[in-house]
């Protein structure tokens, strides 16, 4: 079409299904005349020879427009609402710090000891505190005990060869790390006469162990040192003693040189350290990594792959936000206000099999603090908010950079609502500064009643009756009761109209059934795929496509990368008691985005004999 306003979604019911090699083809024009007109082709491939199914619609966009579905139904009396406020990314900054204390707690209450790692990690925790409020305590008598607990165990800990890492000497921590850490701390306010033994640490060390093996020298090693020492020149007296026959490989202009191996972590580190003086390419290499930034729905935009649109790990996400937000070409730019959302928001995995990385969200605390410092240097931030439901006042706060900490109300939804079924929050702000308001409002839907839910992930969720054979399998139907003992298969499917990085599906098991463990975990994947099982556990996991855990009550799907292909799972369960039941929605939601997300519709009543 000539037209540039125009956007349509057309949807295709099918009423029938069709299994084996064939291909359905679809033809949509828009037809203006007979010599003008749009057409779109779409091949759809049927699912092989086994009893799967293929989404019911299909979505043609031109372009595309998002089209959101109402919310469903709220159990009565379920509903919360909470607001959360601060300066800037303080709750963030608040958030992670918490994490990261207990994480350390954790640690030495599960096995006795900590990580050098999670020691260093916490002891910047405060500092970064007061640089958003002025008036933080550093110096209470928590934190010093906790400052006093881990130099200890640190000073103990490091040697000639660097920091271990544990109590037995077993793995050294990455002196760079050790160094960076420490720095921090410097830079933000601890006694300097306290962190004498830093100047023991030897960032060298990390290369040395490279080169000592007759390896070829790691330039994105040596880049990482460089940004620990937090300057150009290198530090003369350990390359003395350690490195001297290598001293002209690990300068700084060698590092220049061989900037064609360099990762994009190592990129914005150049551009943090660099002057176009000494690097004249320095514009260039901000403007690469600055378009790979790719915007998703909402808030939020990441660093991609160069060769992908996956997003590349969450630190390589926070180096690009330290150098990007203090670049003069993209200081204040909205895409990297986008990036830094990325940054604050992104989830780490919290499951059993992981623990949280210190290392990692120190980086991501930094990167975020340094990109608040560049937003409110000019800035004398004082601002008065003020919020409000049906002439209710919610919250009456002050946030300034010397006073305020991050404030979280939490009211009951039924007691503001009066009544009426959307109220409207009204936001009142005055004065000058930065801060963020978050808004959440979790109830529980009628499950019974439960639309299918699209914002940004179709989700389908089908049930499937086994007659005799396991290959011998028909659509549930409603005129022809389940019996107990019967096996059925649960299938769900999902369509994105985008590439989304990290996805999960939570499932409720319908009452009545018990899932088959064997024949779920055993038949997740094509025979032809490689998969692991962790021993002990009813976990599944293929590299490229999804981990699998079975609980009680629900079944989890994590998927590490969805495309515009649609994506089915199936699990089987037996019937076990017999009644009349709802077969409840599967809700999908992107991990490091969740208001990308969907929901299947309920099917009532699946009826089982109770004979």
């Amino acid at each position: 079409s000539t037209q540039s306003t125009w956007a349509v979604e057309v949807l295709f019911e099918f009423n029938s299904i069709t299994n084996g090699n064939s291909k359905i083809q679809l033809i949509a024009k828009q037809i203006e005349n007979e010599k003008n007109f749009d057409e779109i082709i779409h091949d759809i491939s049927s699912l092989g020879n086994l009893p799967e199914y293929e989404s019911k619609t299909i979505s043609i966009c031109a372009p595309y427009e998002w089209v959101e579905s109402d919310f469903p139904e709220a159990v009565p009396q379920s509903g919360t609402l909470t607001i959360v406020g601060g300066v800037g990314y303080y709750h963030i900054i608040k958030l992670l710090g918490t994490k990261l204390i207990e994480n350390l707690h954790n640690t030495i209450e599960h096995q006795g000891w900590a990580y050098s790692s999670d020691y260093l990690a916490t002891l910047v925790v405060p500092f970064l505190y007061k640089s958003y409020n002025k008036n933080y305590e550093v110096s209470s008598l928590e934190w010093i005990k906790l400052r006093n607990d881990s130099m200890d165990i640190l000073v103990k800990r490091i040697s000639r060869k660097g920091i271990s890492d544990d109590n037995k000497g077993t793995f050294k921590i990455s002196s760079r790390f050790a160094l960076f850490a420490l720095n921090q701390i410097k830079k933000l306010g601890y006694e300097v006469q306290d962190l004498e033994w830093i100047d023991h640490i030897n960032p060298w060390s990390d290369i040395k162990e490279i080169l000592d093996q007759g390896e070829p020298l790691d330039y994105n090693i040596l880049a990482e040192i460089y940004f620990a020492i937090g300057s150009t020149e290198a530090l003369d007296n350990f390359i003395f003693y350690y490195l001297e026959e290598f001293s002209n490989s690990v300068s700084y202009q060698s590092l220049l040189k061989h900037i064609h191996e360099l990762n994009d972590k190592s990129l914005a580190i150049l551009i943090m350290l660099s002057t176009k003086s000494d690097l004249p390419q320095l514009n260039d290499i901000a403007k690469t990594l600055y378009e790979q930034i790719h915007q998703i729905r909402g808030h939020k935009a990441y660093v991609a792959h160069r060769d992908s649109l996956k997003p590349q790990h969450i630190e390589t996400q926070a180096f690009v936000l330290m150098a990007l937000s203090q670049f003069e070409l993209y200081s204040g730019d909205v895409l990297i206000e986008k990036l830094a959302n990325y940054v604050a928001y992104n989830q780490e995995s919290s499951t059993r099999y992981s623990r949280l990385s210190p290392i990692t969200t120190l980086y991501r605390m930094v990167a975020l603090t340094l990109y608040h410092n560049q937003i409110n240097k000019s800035i004398d931030s004082n601002l008065n908010l003020h919020v409000s439901i049906n002439d209710q006042t919610i919250m009456k706060s002050t946030f300034s950079s010397f006073s305020q900490e991050p404030e979280i109300i939490t009211k009951r939804w039924s007691d503001l609502s009066n009544g009426t079924k959307l109220p409207t929050i009204n936001f009142k702000a005055t004065g000058n500064g930065w801060m963020s308001i978050h808004v959440g409002l979790n109830y529980v839907p009628v499950q019974s009643k439960t639309k299918t839910i699209y914002f940004g992930l179709l989700v389908e969720k089908i049930i499937s009756v086994y007659k005799s054979e396991i290959d011998d399998v028909v659509p549930y139907d409603s005129n022809t009761p389940l019996t107990l003992g019967q096996l059925v298969k649960i299938t769900i499917q999902i369509n994105s109209q985008v590439n989304i990085s990290g996805v999960q599906v939570d499932d409720p098991i319908m009452t009545g059934l018990k899932v088959n463990k064997r024949l779920s975990l055993g038949h997740i994947y094509s025979k032809e795929m490689q998969r692991f099982k962790s021993p002990g556990s009813w976990l599944n996991y293929e590299s490229t496509d999804c981990i699998l855990e079975i609980k009680d009550n629900y079944v989890l799907y994590s998927i590490p990368f969805i495309s515009t292909e649609t994506k089915t799972f199936s699990y089987y369960a037996t019937v076990i008691t017999p009644g009349t039941f709802t077969l409840p929605s599967a809700k999908a939601f992107a991990i490091h985005q969740p208001e990308i997300m969907g929901m299947s519709s309920t099917m009532y009543p699946v009826t089982v004999d109770n004979k």
